[in-house]
């Protein structure tokens, strides 16, 4: 956990406490010193639940400096803020998941178990902010030659926030299996996270939203 309240740590730390399922290993009010950590350890937290808005840096700013030495890390962004601004800033950045600081506490438990699964964690609002956005973008896109039918048909899965255990179990095909179509899928989409899938899927048609 970093935030730089500790009665944010404190609260958080006392609404986990009743899940066995999910342990908290550490905490920072002092995100600089989060990222020396998180950037040169060997035992890496499942995932690492952060506050957007610092005084020293921002959670976008964290979640960026730890990925550019520990790539794979999971990244859950924690917030009062559901702006478009911010909601497409904390996308673009790469975050697997989106939480307000004002959920109830099964939103946080349901995000943390979603992303530590493969999946993402974000809102239909989030999404509704992302579609407005991606709306703005002039370019026609036809991104979606390359993709196979069956990448595709994944692909819309993904955008349903399916985990890969329950796409293999939907598809009767393995989890292995689909961790290579969403790798594949990253690729011919050049995106880099799970929720610039989304974006992408907006873009091109993949993802329907209900005004």
């Amino acid at each position: 956990l970093i935030d730089d309240h500790q009665f944010i740590l404190d609260g958080i730390s006392r609404i986990m406490e009743p899940y066995e399922d999910i342990q908290i290993i550490g905490q920072s009010i002092d995100p600089v010193a989060a990222i020396d950590f998180l950037s040169n350890t060997d035992e890496l937290p499942d995932i690492v639940i952060c506050d957007l808005t610092m005084p020293a840096i921002t959670g976008n700013e964290v979640l960026a400096q730890v990925r550019s030495q520990q790539p794979n890390q999971k990244f859950i962004i924690l917030t009062m803020h559901d702006d478009r601004e911010n909601v497409v800033a904390i996308a673009d950045a790469g975050a697997e998941g989106y939480v307000l600081k004002s959920s109830d506490p099964k939103v946080f438990t349901e995000a943390i178990r979603r992303v530590n699964d493969g999946g993402t964690y974000y809102s239909s609002e989030v999404i509704h902010h992302l579609f407005t956005a991606v709306k703005k973008e002039k370019e026609v896109f036809n991104e979606l030659k390359a993709f196979t039918d069956r990448e595709i048909e994944i692909l819309k899965l993904v955008l349903k926030e399916k985990t890969s255990h329950e796409i293999a179990d939907e598809l009767f095909i393995s989890k292995q299996t689909v961790d290579t179509h969403r790798k594949n899928i990253l690729h011919k989409s050049n995106e880099h996270s799970l929720i610039g899938l989304v974006k992408f899927g907006l873009r091109n048609g993949l993802l329907e939203i209900q005004d």
